[in-house]
């Protein structure tokens, strides 16, 4: 399909071939009629004509586009798809991650875009390196996202309750130290590669302790309010989470660890924890 763009080099083109024909069967020799002169004088000049009009409206063109492609930008660029969501299913998380990938394929066609314009609108370096830095930001987050371990439904069997254990975890894990982000990142590892197909899940749970009004007593009592509890898969190598950053919060408790096979059927299953505790 023949583009409106296509047209400026078509037509030029397409009179300046009549002109070569028109002179060279029609040349003076054999141009008998002044009517048929006169008509062969007004084809090159038709030539010229439109050769300088399709300079200036290629130009106006690619002008035109590159504001566009800067405006379309503008609007990829404030793109997020990382949301609490994806914290929450994996159905989410692919989703998220389905969306991030389509986001790159659109700005790797705006930088091919843009890097076309440049033949007509000059270098473009400052919007192709913020292109650029687009694409590696959101190929960051989509490497972050892909390496969080798999979400699963709370087992049944922390619901009857369960204990944790005081020994030291077979685990490596530091606690976070941001106060500041919505969102932290946790990464544990485990040295002995063969505890990992004797884990039933990873479990994180955050305890707040609150003050609560005693009606009856009219008295302050602290309770322990459990405001975030997810289990997940475990793996091999680094184990990654992204929670909300709830140590930013006061009298705030993170604990992580994992649940064992042998452990599940117990009437209260041990946890192996780590506990970290907001400042």
């Amino acid at each position: 399909m023949i583009k409106n763009i296509d047209l400026t080099y078509i037509i030029p083109a397409f009179l300046s071939l009549i002109s070569f024909i028109g002179v060279f069967a029609y040349g003076k020799g054999r141009v008998d009629k002044k009517s048929n002169a006169k008509v062969l004088r007004y084809v090159p000049i038709l030539s010229v004509i439109a050769l300088i009009s399709s300079v200036f409206y290629i130009t106006f063109y690619y002008q035109s586009q590159y504001l566009s492609d800067k405006e379309k930008f503008s609007l990829l660029q404030k793109a997020n798809y990382f949301n609490d969501s994806v914290l929450l299913s994996s159905k989410a998380k692919n989703q998220s991650l389905d969306s991030l990938r389509i986001l790159n394929e659109e700005l790797y066609k705006l930088l091919a875009s843009i890097k076309k314009q440049e033949k007509i609108t000059g270098d473009n370096s400052n919007i192709k390196e913020k292109i650029k830095e687009k694409i590696i930001q959101t190929n960051q987050v989509i490497g972050e996202i892909g390496t969080y371990n798999e979400l699963i439904d709370e087992p049944k069997y922390l619901s009857k309750g369960y204990s944790y254990s005081h020994n030291n975890p077979k685990f490596t894990f530091f606690c976070p130290t941001d106060k500041t982000s919505d969102f932290i990142d946790l990464k544990l590892a485990f040295p002995d590669t063969t505890l990992v197909n004797k884990i039933d899940c990873i479990y994180i749970e955050v305890i707040e302790v609150r003050e609560v009004e005693s009606i009856d007593e009219k008295k302050v009592k602290l309770e322990n309010w459990l405001v975030f509890s997810q289990a997940y898969k475990p793996k091999e190598g680094i184990n990654a989470f992204k929670i909300r950053n709830y140590l930013k919060n006061k009298n705030t408790t993170l604990l992580i660890g994992y649940i064992l096979k042998s452990e599940i059927n117990n009437e209260s299953p041990t946890i192996e924890k780590i506990s970290c505790v907001s400042e």
